[in-house]
């Protein structure tokens, strides 16, 4: 059982957050983290790489059997792919528009699902679909949803939509018993608000009270305002023109499929046998210059009751660091725009049956594929 957090010292540009730490008997301890350089993902690191003390006393890494595990066996990853559809009153548009939202899909579920939503200048977003985790995924070859529909208001409710945007993110994610819940919204749009339906204040609290991971994706050329660069606070990218607007959506489904990697999981085992303990989880993180940057957290476990028999392969339940209050914050931030938000699904008929077959199961989730150099 997970006793109490101590707060992160940080050094140079990486950073080591702690998101989640469990123990049990007989000695199993395990901390999922998230591990960032100037805010950039640090992939591909090896369990070398970190190093623990328990109460100032160092462990050895060997004897306690220390392992990265696979984190998306432990952990819901979910993302929504929102698409301004304010200008697309041409069927060649909407095409282009269908295609590029289908290979932003085939790249991020191949590690997490995806929705995939539409706004205009209406007060509420439509969800146009849902795809589990395909780690071998080949199609959508488009979003047919996108192909008929049209805008309803040619207005732009960016604000609105975001805000709606995150909430979907938040349902999907609370039907999951994980501990660890990570999502990641990824926003298209041609330019800033004009709809004015949700108040600017209220869309700042919003962003900054959800805990979730946001994109933004744009035209070069496009007037955009502050809300395009709050909506970028984990990466952007912007198309050359509205040609290239597919080869965006495919480079962006690429940086949120990355942003996964930054995620580890470390388990092993205490040699401690009883009381309160203080963990310190140190990373070194290789940087271009030669010389390591550090970072480390602390946090308190309850060792009572541990002995001998441990095996490091068996994660004990985690415990999140806190609990998430990005859904409340959301929530209390629409209701208090006079309307509480709402959303509503796209029921056009023209569906095809490998559309389907990719909706059907939203409730169940399909376990993440392995990553090479992890336990599972």
């Amino acid at each position: 059982m997970v006793l109490g957090v101590v707060g992160c010292q940080l050094l140079g540009g990486a950073r080591i957050q702690e998101l989640a730490t469990g123990s049990a008997k007989p000695g199993n301890v395990a901390t999922f983290v998230a591990v960032t350089e100037k805010d950039k993902p640090v992939t591909g690191l090896p369990a070398s790489a970190f190093k623990i003390s328990e109460n100032d006393l160092a462990i050895d890494s060997d004897t306690a059997q220390l392992q990265l595990m696979e984190p998306g066996r432990y952990a819901t990853f979910q993302a929504l792919l929102l698409v301004d559809i304010s200008q697309a009153r041409d069927a060649g548009l909407r095409k282009t528009m269908a295609k590029a939202a289908a290979g932003f899909v085939r790249r991020v579920r191949q590690g997490q699902p995806v929705t995939v939503a539409a706004y205009d200048g209406s007060d509420k977003v439509r969800v146009v679909g849902e795809y589990p985790v395909d780690a071998h995924a080949t199609s959508p070859e488009q979003v047919d949803a996108l192909i008929s529909l049209t805008p309803g208001d040619s207005s732009r409710n960016l604000r609105g939509a975001v805000v709606q945007g995150l909430e979907i993110l938040d349902r999907h994610l609370a039907m999951s018993a994980n501990a660890v819940r990570l999502g990641t919204l990824a926003v298209f749009a041609r330019g800033p608000d004009l709809a004015g339906r949700f108040p600017e204040d209220k869309f700042k609290d919003a962003l900054s009270a959800t805990a979730d991971k946001l994109v933004f994706i744009g035209v070069t050329g496009d007037t955009q305002d502050d809300a395009a660069k709050r909506l970028a606070q984990s990466g952007q990218v912007l198309a050359q023109s509205g040609n290239t607007i597919p080869i965006a959506f495919e480079d962006a489904g690429a940086l949120v499929d990355g942003l996964l990697d930054q995620y580890y999981l470390l388990s092993y085992c205490s040699p401690s046998r009883a009381g309160t303990r203080n963990l310190k989880v140190t990373v070194s993180v290789p940087v271009p210059d030669g010389k390591d940057e550090t970072d480390s957290f602390d946090v308190h476990f309850d060792a009572t009751g541990f002995s001998a028999g441990c095996d490091s392969q068996k994660v004990p339940p985690l415990v999140a660091k806190s609990s998430s209050s990005s859904s409340k914050a959301v929530q209390s931030s629409a209701t208090s725009s006079g309307k509480p938000a709402s959303t509503s699904s796209s029921n056009d008929s023209g569906k095809s049956s490998a559309k389907k077959t990719d909706n059907k199961a939203e409730d169940k989730e399909a376990p993440v594929p392995a990553k090479p150099g992890y336990a599972q």
